[in-house]
């Protein structure tokens, strides 16, 4: 049970993503125009990708059986904006505002 466990790329799932996505959230430019959230929101998932996608071809640092960047890019997308959505209905904050820090 354990070793099927194990297949995940720990790191990155349970430690690098849950964090970029706190800062994603907390950092969003919520009362900014829409290109510049458009930006923000584009940019998140490019650079994990970007950082990813050396480690997987040029090392045996992770190795998935059939990995596809853009699918990589999509997935991190989605799970960015579903936790910032989840961030918003959270802490009731209404569109355009952040929470006071």
């Amino acid at each position: 049970m354990f070793t099927a466990a194990t297949r995940a790329n720990v790191t990155f799932e349970f430690c690098a993503l849950p964090t970029i996505g706190a800062i994603f959230n907390v950092r969003y430019p919520a009362a900014r125009p829409f290109w510049l959230r458009a930006v923000y929101v584009i940019a998140f998932p490019t650079i994990l990708s970007a950082v990813e996608w050396p480690i997987e071809v040029s090392t045996h640092l992770v190795r998935y059986e059939h990995w596809n960047l853009g699918a990589t890019w999509i997935s991190e997308f989605a799970v960015l904006q579903a936790c910032y959505w989840f961030y918003r209905w959270f802490f009731g904050l209404a569109r355009g505002t952040r929470q006071a820090v």
